[in-house]
């Protein structure tokens, strides 16, 4: 009975430390897949469509050079527009994610912008999002973005 107790004991303690680790790396794969539908869709230029595909409602942004904190979609589809100028196309990468709770998250996200174009007009921007789950599907409630990479 003792040997069981102490074999029960450690498989609870594997699983403690195992369980956290395999929900982050799930977390992480679903956040890249929405960054990957993201950049997919990103190359129609649609604001109002991404908007309200991958974003909150009362989404809160603010990007490198900002002086005003965007709020809402409205003023979104507005800054979307404003990029599209520069960004044609991009491939996003999530770096790290984190668990806020059971339907709120954090993570790192790189978009490697242009990256089919020519070299000059290819950039890095780096963001930190926040996620919220609605209905089943992960959005970005906040943005904090600027210019740059995130090394391994």
């Amino acid at each position: 009975m003792k040997t069981f107790a102490i074999r029960y004991a450690a498989a609870i303690a594997v699983a403690a430390l195992v369980l956290p680790a395999r929900a982050q790396q799930d977390l992480r794969a679903q956040l890249q897949r929405r960054a990957d539908a993201l950049g997919a869709d990103w190359t129609r230029h649609d604001a109002r469509a991404l908007a309200a595909g991958y974003f909150t409602r009362d989404v809160t942004t603010l990007g490198e050079g900002g002086t005003d904190l965007v709020r809402g979609t409205a003023q979104l589809e507005t800054t979307l527009q404003a990029l599209f100028r520069e960004t044609k196309t991009a491939r996003l990468a999530v770096h790290e994610a984190w668990p806020l709770g059971p339907d709120a998250a954090y993570a790192w996200v790189v978009w490697d912008c242009n990256v089919d174009q020519a070299p000059a007009s290819r950039f890095k921007v780096r963001s930190l999002y926040v996620f919220r789950r609605e209905g089943g599907v992960w959005k970005i409630a906040a943005d904090a973005y600027s210019m740059g990479g995130i090394p391994r």
